[in-house]
Order: C-alpha cells, then sequence, then structure tokens
C-alpha cells in the first residue's frame, strides 16, 4: 500500500535512530529496551526488498537477484568487524553504534531521494524494458491465506528452512565472537576471524543463484 520507498527509508531511519541509541543506553533495562523496539522497526527490510525484487526484475531473474540480496547482506555482516574493531580498540564500543547510526542515516536519505516503486515513475528506464517487466507488477493483497499456507507443503518447507538458517545465523551473528574470546582464548584485535562465517555465506548464496539459474534452464 505504501511502497517499498517509503517503508525501507521508515525501517533504515528506525533502524539507524536505535543503533545509536543502544551506545547511549546507561543501563541493562533500557538496553533491553533498545533492542526490542531496534528489532521490532527493522523487521520489514526483507520482505520490502524482496517487493523491490518483484516489481523491478522479470520472473526468470527474481531467484537470481534474491540470491545476490542475500549474499549483500552477507558481505556486510564479513565487513563489519573489519570497521567495528578498529572503532572499538581505539575510542570504545559505544562510538562504533554511533557512526553506524550516522551512515545509515545518510543511507535512509540516499534511498528516498534516488529509489522509485515502480519502474515506470524511475527516470532513464527505456522502453524496452518497460516491456520486459510489464508482467512483473504486483498489487497489494487485500489479505493473506493463512489456512491455504498452512496446508502448503512449499510455505512448510520454506518455514523449516528459515528456522534452521536463522537459528544457526543468529548464533555467528551473536555469540561468535563470544565464544572465540572466552571459549577459545582469542584477543579482541584477532575477532578479524568472526568475518569468515558471512565469507563462506557469501559463496554459498552465490552457488545457490548459479543452482537456481540451472533449474530454471531445466
Amino acid at each position: 500500500r505504501l511502497g517499498p520507498r517509503l517503508v525501507l527509508t521508515r525501517i533504515v531511519a528506525w533502524w539507524s535512530a536505535f543503533t545509536a541509541l543502544t551506545g547511549a543506553v546507561s543501563s541493562y533495562t533500557l538496553l533491553l529496551l533498545v533492542r526490542f523496539l531496534f528489532g521490532a522497526g527493522e523487521a520489514g527490510a526483507f520482505p520490502n526488498a524482496s517487493i523491490v525484487v518483484a516489481r523491478w526484475f522479470p520472473p526468470t531473474q527474481r531467484a537470481s537477484v534474491s540470491g545476490v540480496l542475500l549474499m549483500a547482506s552477507q558481505i556486510g555482516g564479513a565487513l563489519a568487524p573489519l570497521l567495528v574493531l578498529p572503532i572499538q580498540i581505539r575510542y570504545g564500543w559505544r562510538v562504533s553504534f554511533f557512526v553506524f547510526g550516522v551512515i545509515g542515516a545518510f543511507w535512509a536519505l540516499g534511498w528516498y531521494v534516488w529509489f522509485r516503486d515502480s519502474p515506470s515513475a524511475k527516470s532513464g528506464v527505456s522502453q524496452s524494458e518497460l516491456a520486459e517487466l510489464s508482467g512483473a507488477s504486483v498489487t497489494p493483497a487485500h489479505g493473506f491465506p493463512w489456512r491455504a499456507a498452512l496446508r502448503s507443503e512449499t510455505a512448510m518447507a520454506t518455514l523449516g528452512t528459515a528456522f534452521c538458517y536463522v537459528y544457526v545465523y543468529t548464533f555467528y551473528q551473536t555469540w561468535f565472537h563470544t565464544f572465540l574470546v572466552k571459549g577459545r582464548g582469542f584477543s579482541e584485535g584477532s575477532l578479524l576471524l568472526s568475518a569468515l562465517p558471512y565469507t563462506v555465506a557469501a559463496c554459498a548464496n552465490v552457488a545457490g543463484v548459479l543452482l537456481a539459474r540451472a533449474t530454471a534452464r531445466r
């Protein structure tokens, strides 16, 4: 109803604000509250990114582009230690949250200025590109068919895959650094190893893209 341009701008602006607030908290209770609101506000990022893919790419390319989207998120996770650790070591952990909050605010502004909800509203898109995307339009749904989804083997398989993926991903995103320090005796300066799972995951996403293309051709 609102379009991914406005919604993703709001999501990243919210993400940026609560990232910066994380660096300003003064108690454990406030930290829990800020992080809960952070997660609640940024949860729509991937669904709205999928709307962008659906509106801007033909059906034959959506699996590949979705793989690239996931790969980009993994690359971000791999780069994060390279950026965060020097800031934390020199200026403290709070400053790293302030820096990323500011970066996110600039991203939200740039996204809102540059992006358009549909290819037809974007200058520079040719008529041939619009013709290719003529069947890629997405109309807003008036309701979600829960009963049909719960009976769908495809939907249940997707949920099962997502559960296993997110469970493991959350460990690497939240506890892996602590595990390396307390469980394996790594120093803070040697935590660049924590970028390795994201690097492997990015390669796996590329493999998924190639596999999707091969199966689509068959």
